[in-house]
Formats: C-alpha cells, structure tokens, sequence
C-alpha cells in the first residue's frame, strides 16, 4: 500500500473510532439477519467480542507497514476460530458485511477506492488467520 492508501484507512478507522464496537454489533446484526450459520459461530452476548474485534482491527490499521509480526497473534486468533468452525467463506462473509457496515456508517465519505483499500487489508488479516489455523493443524498431526 502506498502512503496516500494508508493514510485514508488510517482516516477512515478514525471516524469509526467512537463507535468502533456499536459498528461490530451491526456487523453481528447483519449476520444474525443474512448469515445466521455465520453468527450462530459466535457469543449470544457478543458485547466484549465487539470490542476485541475492533481493537484487534486497530492495532492492524496502526501497524500494516509491519503487518508481518502481526502474522503470528492473528494466526493464533484463527486457530481459535477454525475451532469454531470457521473456513474461507465465513472469512469472506465478515469482511464483506463489515465492509458493507462501514460504507453505510461513512455516506458520502465512502469511496470505491476505499473499499478496495480495506478489502485488501480484510483480506490479508484473513489470510493470517487462515494460516495460523492450518499451520496448528499441521503441528497437531505431526
């Protein structure tokens, strides 16, 4: 990502801010109404998951130059999810609800381009995740 892209998901995350968890809880809102298999993988009280859940994509936002030391806490929260039973297509159902929560959230502020933005990084976030669950898969069977 160049300098510009990462200064407007920096930006964006910024308006998001006061109401990170209340933008998860819509999230999870949507899930329940468009995906309940999806929701069904997680907490009936999802208030302090909310909260994680946007803390952990802060520290991201913060710190995507140096996504690879990210690689290793991200894979260990998807070991934890693929015990739930999560797989590729529930990773791609959040991002694009979340991403969907954001665009509504943002109006008029909301680009194409910004999506593209946080689809990658949803992308790569899933991508750790996935890996951090395959490679305790690995491990288990050796």
């Amino acid at each position: 990502m160049n300098r510009r892209q990462l200064q407007n998901l920096r930006d964006s995350f910024d308006w998001f801010a006061p109401c990170g968890p209340a933008l998860i809880a819509k999230v999870m809102r949507n899930l329940t109404d468009n995906h309940p298999g999806v929701r069904a993988m997680f907490p009936e009280e999802a208030g302090p998951l909310n909260e994680r859940i946007f803390a952990t994509l802060g520290q991201v936002v913060r710190n995507i130059e140096r996504f690879h030391k990210l690689e290793g806490p991200l894979g260990q929260i998807g070991t934890r999810c693929a015990c739930e039973g999560a797989n590729a297509a529930h990773y791609r159902i959040m991002r694009e609800e979340l991403i969907s929560v954001m665009a509504e959230l943002s109006g008029a502020d909301w680009t194409d381009e910004l999506a593209r933005d946080w689809r990658d990084v949803l992308e790569a976030v899933s991508g750790a995740m996935m890996a951090g669950a395959v490679m305790e898969e690995i491990r288990k069977a050796a």
